[in-house]
């Protein structure tokens, strides 16, 4: 019996459950061609995961929906947003840390938001 593909909501709702334990938030972004969550993290920090089904990961297909995911995801890329392709938790938990790491370095060279008095 061929085993079942997990549902990329499975694990896009761990995700956004496990980034709400960690005290940010995963936005769900319900514009076409975007990826489907924003995680926001501390000193104006963000970036993007779009989830896909159990072994689709970096694959897109020839439906009209899919190009336009990977015209969009192709330039978000352009402009220095991050961006990734999931299929399961543990993968998108990786990604958060390593982002965690990097905004904390940019916490040295920029100051938060807060500290500009306009």
């Amino acid at each position: 019996m061929a085993s079942l593909l997990k549902l990329e909501t499975s694990t896009e709702s761990s995700y956004v459950k496990w980034v709400s334990k960690q005290g940010y938030e995963a936005i769900k972004v319900n514009k076409r061609g975007w990826p489907d969550r924003l995680t926001v993290l501390d000193y104006g920090y963000s970036f993007y995961i779009e989830f896909k089904r159990e072994g689709k990961v970096d694959k897109f297909g020839k439906r009209k929906g899919e190009k336009m995911q990977k015209f969009r995801h192709d330039e978000l890329r352009k402009r220095g947003i991050h961006v990734y392709l999931v299929d399961d938790i543990f993968a998108a938990k990786e990604i958060l840390n390593y982002e965690l790491a990097w905004s904390k370095k940019l916490s040295t060279i920029f100051k938060s938001f807060r500290e500009y008095k306009l």
